[in-house]
């Protein structure tokens, strides 16, 4: 699997608070939640925990009744919420696209959830605190079973893309075809499918949810091993392995918005960390048991089969326990529920800010490419790390190729892929120490936000470790070097990508915030795309320079991209001053910040009000029973 948490994956954003007694949450910005699947990874580091109980039965819903209020406000009886229905004029809910302002107001269902009105316009909810429907208040329990069910099918699809290259020898002397149009069977499923389908999908997800493009994706993954196990020539195989690889991306860019769905920032280290190990496992797993059955009396055709099996396992697996985990998706979905039992117009925000699937797949395809062009972060990012995916699926085909010199069998040979699993391991335990680093810096800038340069002590090792674990295996893969020497290069090259993959994702994220998405989706896309064709350069590169020379020229180029984290640790703050979307990013948190301090103004006049009315209510009834008492004693 070439990719993961690619930019689908959109930040949470802080909630906004109205000026109702009950506050809301996840006001009009957060109806953006995670705008986009990915990703990821990506998510702004400035959410906060929300949710409301959930009042919800089978039961029909009674008719609320009107009764008066105090304070000029009106409440609706309503028994088939719990709670009340309370309209406070002209007080309206602050933030991004809210109705903040003068003609709005707040209409708090009780603990079921939070509504919010403006004059003469339509009603909207939102999640209100300890909401048990709200994804970020789910068990952990729940929470990481769904988040391990999506990542079993990431696992997957990184077996599928390594292990096809077991079966070359065998395919290409069946089918007659050359060993360049067989790599295109990787090339067509990293550079088109895996790199350019998130981008199409990604709007889906925000109408329809993850859950049914999750299950769909699956399904159709698992279908596409059937022709290439029955293939008679190699256009089934690139064919269905292009289809396939549209399905695999599923897998690879969603599963991060996944986690941003159920995980607070301050939470995602781990399941993201956990995520990226399974990769590197599962690319591990793809050659060594590809190997082993290619070898064995089975054959090559059964390398597709095991891998079918897998994979429908996995969808088993997704359509009885992978829950639906997009906010926004399951707010509208109660917003419609509510509406059909009290008869009310009800939405959300994120309805009214849904464009159209055009405008959206128009703003998912050109916006990425844009960024690439005019923010330096995106750019140095992505090549580096596009650059380093690259390298490592350039390694996976030159492995036969160097321990050939050991005169190994194919099976032996495909050993030496285990150690991407070991350097998994040791990457994770790498990030470890890193997010207690990002904690530590957490604490010292409270109560300011941390800068995004704390999410690059680790990656800035590995711009060492990487170059230097390429030549290291350059040199090393001879003959007359213990075969020991070049597995510890591998593994120390692996442990060096795996804190600069997150690295990569973490940053992006907290620089870009609720547009992150566009940034990942630009490193996702070109991190791919070089998987892809850097596979095709594999056979001469090593066949005419040899692996010294060859391995050598990627480790220098390595050395010179590696320098983007020291650049940004030293630049970074002016960098960001510089960049016209992080400046419009700024702009509009000082407005959401003057937005809450009017909230705060206002609710505070409001209090004070009510109490220099309840004093003089207090004064007024003090003088009549003075006045009773002088008449008494007169």
């Amino acid at each position: 699997m070439a990719s993961s948490s690619s930019a689908t994956a959109g930040p949470s954003t802080p909630p906004s608070h109205t000026a109702h007694a009950a506050p809301s949450y996840y006001a009009a910005p957060a109806a953006a939640l995670q705008r986009d699947d990915d990703e990821g990874l990506a998510s702004s580091c400035s959410s906060a925990r929300t949710g409301a109980h959930s009042s919800e039965s089978s039961a029909p819903a009674p008719q609320p009744q009107l009764a008066a209020g105090a304070e000029g406000q009106q409440q609706l009886q309503s028994p088939r919420l719990g709670a009340r229905v309370s309209h406070a004029p002209g007080v309206g809910a602050g933030g991004e696209g809210g109705g903040g302002g003068g003609g709005g107001g707040t209409l708090a269902l009780g603990a079921a959830l939070t509504q919010t009105r403006s004059s003469g316009g339509p009603e909207y909810i939102e999640w209100a605190p300890d909401d048990k429907a709200n994804p970020f208040n789910w068990s952990n329990a729940r929470r990481i079973s769904i988040v391990v069910c999506a990542m079993s099918f990431s696992c997957t699809t990184a077996m599928n893309a390594t292990g096809y290259g077991s079966v070359q020898r065998d395919v290409i002397r069946e089918t007659g075809t050359t060993l360049e149009i067989f790599l295109l069977g990787n090339t067509t499923y990293l550079t088109i499918g895996v790199a350019f389908t998130p981008l199409l999908l990604a709007p889906l997800s925000e109408i329809y949810g993850r859950r049914p493009i999750y299950l769909a994706a699956a399904a159709v993954f698992a279908i596409m091993f059937v022709p290439q196990a029955t293939a008679q020539n190699i256009t089934a195989i690139l064919v269905s392995r292009l289809i396939q690889g549209c399905a695999a991306s599923v897998g690879n860019s969603m599963v991060g918005g996944s986690v941003s769905d159920v995980f607070l920032p301050n939470e995602r280290g781990m399941p993201m960390s956990l995520f990226c190990l399974l990769i590197f496992i599962g690319q591990a797993l793809g050659p060594f048991t590809a190997s082993y059955t290619v070898a064995g009396p089975a054959g090559w055709r059964w390398v597709f089969w095991w891998q079918a099996i897998i994979a429908l396992a996995s969808f088993v697996w997704m359509f009885f326990a992978l829950e639906e985990t997009r906010g926004p998706v399951l707010l509208s979905r109660r917003a419609a529920r509510l509406s059909k039992e009290t008869g009310k117009a009800l939405r959300t925000r994120a309805d009214d800010e849904r464009s159209s699937f055009a405008h959206a797949v128009k703003i998912s395809l050109s916006r990425p490419a844009v960024w690439l062009v005019t923010e330096p972060i995106v750019l140095s990012f992505s090549l580096w790390i596009g650059f380093l995916w690259g390298v490592l699926f350039l390694l996976l085909q030159s492995v036969p190729i160097v321990f050939s010199a050991y005169n190994w069998t194919d099976p032996q040979k495909s050993l030496v892929l285990l150690c991407f699993a070991v350097g998994g391991v040791l990457g994770f335990v790498c990030h470890l120490h890193q997010e207690r680093l990002y904690n530590r810096a957490v604490a010292r800038a409270a109560p300011a936000k941390v800068a995004p340069e704390a999410r690059l002590y680790w990656s800035c090792i590995g711009a060492i470790m990487a170059p230097a674990s390429m030549f290291w295996f350059a040199w090393s893969g001879q003959a007359s070097v213990h075969p020991a020497v070049p597995i510890i290069a591998l593994i120390v090259f692996i442990a060096a990508i795996f804190p600069i993959y997150l690295a990569v994702f973490l940053y992006i994220a907290e620089v870009y915030e609720r547009y992150a998405s566009s940034g990942l989706a630009a490193q996702s896309w070109l991190r791919n795309v070089f998987a892809g064709t850097l596979i095709l350069a594999a056979p001469s590169m090593y066949g005419k320079l040899g692996p010294p020379v060859a391995s050598s020229i990627l480790g220098g180029i390595a050395a010179i991209l590696g320098i983007c984290p020291f650049v940004l640790f030293r630049f970074g703050a002016h960098i960001r001053k510089h960049s016209r979307v992080a400046q419009g990013l700024a702009r509009e948190d000082e407005e959401e910040r003057e937005m809450q301090m009017l909230d705060k103004e206002r609710r505070e006049r409001h209090s004070r009000r009510k109490e220099e009315k309840k004093k003089r209510e207090e004064q007024r009834e003090e003088q009549m029973k003075e006045e009773e008492k002088n008449v008494e004693i007169a």
